[in-house]
């Protein structure tokens, strides 16, 4: 027998087994197909899955830095007489950010067809940040003499009208975000091991976001300094829809006891309401009003938002005699928003040549999922 021919009745052989042998059962599958659907319930109409997750999150946006702390130094200088003293920067203020709950809900529908399946959850949360810092009155004006003391802590912020003339011994700003998150996805839940599943999806997002951003300056009257007051309120308003993509996996362990993970990245493309009002009022030794100056800058951009979002954690659950499963979650998930941040402050204390530059900041979400599902 020639070497082809042996070649042929090996593989012929090898089929004759592959097509013969039975494939695996796998608890929630039938055994057929290369990548047979995870199906639990195994009922002949489509599966209906409800559900709720509680968030206990908190928020992160970077370019909100609001204030400069600086000190009084005495400069170096030829001429040892010179009583006059520079500010310089000795610390940049950032806010507190404060975890705050938030949920979402999610309904399901597992089709009969190869298993694909659609999905459709709403995530609502509400984050909020503050933060206030003191120092002493100045006792004088930094730009005449006498000269404060040598090591007077003084605040500016770059949010304020002429924001490097004016000093603030009180300054505090808060800021407060609403995020509104819905996706449609469609996947398909599959085996590819006894103990391990996927499950790809595609679809679309919708975010809604407004972010309110306020920061607050107040310099206390001395019989040498007149107070002032400074204030500024930055607004932003997000309306945008594009792609989702992303993956699913659950490794089986014991017990009903597995352990899953989750990401995904999506794009949208919307519309960014901004504006920034800005107010200051000076006063004179006899608290009469000296200045007073009020200013408002608005614009609207158009832009695209990555996101990318990830979480891991542990599921417990139970069948009940193949017509409901209860699942149990517990999670951290984190997610991240690029160039979220596009408030805009000022890069001079001169207002006739100052730019306003976007802050381009990310916005970031971390925390606790807790979550309950039924299926049925």
């Amino acid at each position: 027998m020639t070497r082809f021919n042996y070649l042929s009745l090996i593989a012929i052989s090898a089929i004759s087994i592959a097509v013969s042998t039975p494939a695996c059962g796998i608890e929630g599958q039938p055994t057929m197909g290369v990548t047979p659907p995870v199906d639990y319930l195994q009922k002949s109409r489509p599966t209906i899955s409800l559900e709720g997750d509680f968030l206990w999150w908190t928020a992160t946006m970077t370019g909100l830095n609001y204030a400069q702390k600086e000190e009084a130094i005495k400069p170096i200088v030829s001429d040892p007489s010179t009583q006059q003293l520079i500010l310089v920067g000795k610390k940049t203020e950032e806010l507190n950010w404060k975890w705050k709950p938030g949920f979402r809900l999610a309904l399901g529908v597992n089709s009969n067809h190869d298993g694909w399946d659609g999905f459709v959850s709403w995530t609502y949360y509400y984050g909020k940040a503050r933060s206030e810092h003191r120092a002493a009155p100045n006792q004088f004006p930094f730009q005449q003499l006498p000269p404060n003391p040598v090591g007077t802590e003084t605040f500016t912020s770059s949010w304020f009208i002429e924001n490097r003339i004016h000093q603030y011994n009180k300054i505090t700003a808060s800021n407060n975000l609403q995020i509104n998150i819905v996706d449609l996805s469609q996947g398909r839940n599959f085996w590819i091991s006894p103990k391990l599943s996927l499950r790809p999806f595609i679809g679309s997002r919708l975010f809604f976001s407004k972010t309110a951003f306020y920061v607050k300056g107040m310099q206390e009257g001395s019989p040498n300094v007149g107070a002032s007051f400074a204030s500024a309120d930055a607004k932003q308003s997000i309306w945008s829809a594009g792609l989702l993509t992303g993956l699913n996996t659950e490794w089986k362990l014991i017990w009903g006891i597995s352990l899953f993970g989750d990401f995904s990245f999506a794009l949208t493309y919307g519309k960014n309401d901004l504006s920034l009002k800005r107010t200051l009022r000076l006063y004179d030794f006899a608290a009469n009003l000296q200045e007073s100056a009020r200013g408002v800058i608005k614009e609207t951009l158009y832009q695209l938002f990555p996101f990318a979002d990830l979480g891991l954690g542990l599921r417990w659950s139970h069948l009940f005699d193949h017509t409901l499963r209860l699942s149990l979650d517990a999670a951290w998930e984190s997610h991240v928003v690029l160039e979220y941040n596009q408030l805009f402050k000022g890069t001079s204390h001169q207002e006739d040549i100052t730019s306003f530059p976007s802050q381009r900041g990310n916005l970031s979400m971390t925390g606790l999922v807790i979550r309950g599902k039924v299926e049925f």
